[in-house]
């Protein structure tokens, strides 16, 4: 199977996941707050857009999973890189997801 093969059949759910697993390195919408109270630093960072991209990402596996579920048997993907891919970008989600509740700082 070669590369415009394995594009054209991979579900468009997952297409929509790798896009925004790299679009949320670029686009952030956050707020950051700190404030220094008898020598106690308190931080707060939060970044809306990182988290609505980790969302986005994983409901693109999901919605993946099922229209590749639900294709003619030749168009399916193979089942070893539909998982690769999910594993992939479920850990895009969760690093987009730490990043906004600001647990991993911003690139």
């Amino acid at each position: 199977m070669d590369l415009r093969q394995r594009i054209s059949d991979t579900p468009g759910g997952m297409k929509i996941g790798v896009v925004c697993a790299a679009l949320a390195f670029v686009i952030s919408f956050s707020e950051s707050s700190y404030s220094n109270i008898d020598g106690v630093v308190t931080w707060f960072y939060y970044d809306y857009a990182a988290m609505g991209f980790a969302a986005i990402i994983l409901i693109g596996v999901v919605a993946g999973f099922r229209q590749n579920h639900s294709a003619h048997p030749a168009r399916r993907a193979p089942a070893g890189y539909l998982l690769g891919l999910a594993a992939v970008l479920v850990l895009f989600a969760a690093l987009h997801a730490l990043r906004g509740l600001g647990v991993i700082l911003a690139f």
